[in-house]
């Protein structure tokens, strides 16, 4: 008989190879950056912007959630004066009517939103007593109760693209290189921001909304709401899901009622020109961006649109969403965004 086959030869074992000696540390001290404004920055590398928010993170602490914690705060006294405020604005713009509820009607809940004004910088507002300031509250409706197709429709209104606003910033800086090539020392072109006072407020109402009336330092106000009336909405409150909608048409009214025309391939963008004279706006929601060769274009849009609604601020362009904005001497416009990531960061 044949041979037996030979047994297969045992498989190689490997033996680890030894673990590299560990790397010695570095002696050279180190230290967070102090560029980033890191609140764990040292405090000799602290700058003073850092100082500012963190003495506002002292004495504000924290901003209320709720009406109580309000009251129960070091700053209750600017909060009551921030909702005094905001109860008068609702009554100049006849928001809300008190009313008896109606029987089987979907009341909402009203909810008191807390916030602190910040500077051009970002930076929190701290009163000469050491105190935070620029308190701002705002009612606002609880949609949540609120059922697509039977309680609202349309949900939100068409607000200017990143890539629009860049092409129109980048039209207006070619249009000034053209007139330096020409020889022109002073450039027609110009740009604005506008900023819409409580937007929302200045749409209409399309159904029947009820809200409950929140707590308020207002005697007469608590007394209605202790007695159970509540509010009638009788223009687009905050917190509806319909609210942006609504302004989304009042405002494509206004403008077209100016002679402007929609981008079409932007919803937020308005286009108006007489002549050699050009006015384009990106829109985003309640702030809006003007790049012209008319400065009288602009003037006569602001006035048109006063007698609706209100702005807060009109002026040069220097900040817009969170951004800032310059131009170089090429009339290049670059936009820079470490204001805004610093505060998304550090907040």
């Amino acid at each position: 008989p044949p041979d037996p086959a030979p047994p297969p030869p045992a498989p190689k074992i490997r033996k680890p190879r030894p673990l590299p000696p560990p790397r010695p540390k570095s002696t050279r001290p180190t230290r967070p950056p102090s560029r980033y404004d890191s609140p764990t920055a040292s405090s000799s590398a602290k700058s003073p912007r850092l100082m500012r928010i963190l003495v506002a993170r002292k004495t504000g602490k924290a901003i209320p959630k709720s009406w109580n914690q309000a009251m129960a705060s070091d700053t209750s006294d600017k909060w009551i004066a921030a909702s005094t405020k905001e109860l008068e604005n609702l009554g100049e713009k006849k928001v809300v009517r008190p009313v008896r509820p109606p029987p089987g009607a979907n009341i909402l809940n009203t909810i008191w939103v807390y916030d602190l004004k910040k500077d051009d910088v970002g930076d929190p507002v701290v009163d000469e007593d050491g105190r935070t300031g620029g308190q701002k509250m705002r009612a606002v409706a609880d949609g949540r109760g609120h059922i697509e197709g039977v309680n609202y429709e349309k949900l939100a209104s068409a607000t200017a693209q990143a890539t629009s606003i860049r092409l129109v910033m980048g039209y207006a800086a070619e249009e000034i290189h053209r007139e330096k090539l020409r020889g022109v020392t002073t450039s027609t072109v110009v740009f604005r921001v506008a900023d819409f006072k409580g937007a929302y407020l200045s749409a209409g109402i399309d159904r029947k909304v009820y809200i409950r009336i929140p707590k308020s330092a207002d005697p007469e106000l608590e007394k209605l709401r202790l007695e159970g009336w509540v509010w009638e909405v009788l223009q687009a409150l905050y917190g509806l899901c319909q609210s942006a909608g609504l302004w989304g048409i009042c405002r494509d009214r206004l403008f077209r009622r100016c002679g402007f025309k929609l981008l079409k391939s932007d919803g937020g963008v308005y286009i108006k020109r007489d002549g050699t004279h050009w006015l384009k706006v990106p829109s985003h929601v309640n702030d809006l961006l003007g790049a012209m060769n008319a400065i009288r274009l602009w003037d006569t849009m602001v006035v048109e649109l006063e007698r609706v609604v209100t702005f807060s601020k009109v002026g040069n362009l220097s900040h817009h969403l969170g951004a800032t904005w310059c131009q170089n001497e090429l009339g290049k416009m670059m936009c820079h965004l470490a204001g805004y990531t610093a505060n998304s960061f550090y907040p």
